[in-house]
């Protein structure tokens, strides 16, 4: 599917953007045409791995949606502009809030019932601490 998405003549053109101003493209409504046919390429894209990651067991989820597969991606995606913008900080936020609830289930009980007794009562610092936890219980 990628490949037929993602030509080398649709790759060349998005790494060297200055060519979208000259020959075909040099009309903006050609230009426009470009980049609505990426955007359709992308939800179908996403629609695929959103379907991967709801139906795929966990032995494959494991080895298919890991860390270093999807670094590349939401890095990208954050940090491409150096600028500010709120679609950053909009999905910044939702990556955080996604992040903490599913870190939160993650987190054995007795961890949280210990730093609750202790007066610790931030979820992120909950999360955080009992991150360093299990760390440390699986290097033993």
């Amino acid at each position: 599917m990628l490949r037929k998405l993602l030509t080398d003549h649709v790759r060349y053109l998005l790494t060297h953007p200055e060519e979208l101003n000259k020959g075909k493209y040099e009309k903006p409504q050609t230009r426009g045409k470009f980049y609505s046919d990426r955007r359709k390429d992308f939800a179908e894209i996403i629609g695929y791995l959103t379907l991967l990651a709801e139906t795929l067991p966990e032995q494959q989820l494991r080895k298919t949606f890991t860390q270093t597969s999807l670094e590349p991606l939401i890095k990208a995606v954050l940090k491409r502009n150096k600028e500010k913008t709120r679609r950053v900080y909009d999905i910044a936020v939702m990556l955080l809030r996604e992040a903490e609830d599913a870190a939160w289930k993650y987190i054995p009980n007795e961890y949280v019932n210990l730093l609750m007794a202790s007066g610790v009562t931030n979820r992120t610092v909950i999360i955080k601490t009992a991150n360093r936890l299990i760390h440390m219980e699986e290097k033993r």
